[in-house]
């Protein structure tokens, strides 16, 4: 997902609509690195960062790194309800973080 996109919303606003709706891993791209974009990013909890130019193995590593990470928030999520039935985790991902 683009940071900066040409219209009302940016790359950020629809982060946060594709993840709430659709619950699928974001990895942010934009030709910025500086902190403003970079704080902004993370925001939205992207699951990459990649700044432009990129090479596509550079792309390929971030989805397959990204992907990698959602299954495991999911495996997760499905265990601790196993466990805790009353446990709902929309943060889960921040467990898998220090691991």
């Amino acid at each position: 997902m683009d940071i900066v996109m040409p219209g009302e919303k940016d790359g950020i606003d629809a982060a946060k609509e594709i993840k709430s709706e659709l619950d699928v891993p974001v990895i942010s791209v934009t030709a910025y690195a500086d902190e403003e974009h970079i704080k902004s990013a993370k925001k939205v909890e992207p699951f990459g960062y990649l700044v432009k130019p990129y090479e596509d193995r550079e792309l390929r590593a971030g989805i397959e790194v990204a992907l990698y990470k959602k299954e495991r928030e999911r495996q997760l999520q499905k265990y601790l309800y196993t466990i805790y039935p009353e446990y709902r985790a929309p943060d889960a991902h921040k467990i898998l973080s220090i691991y």
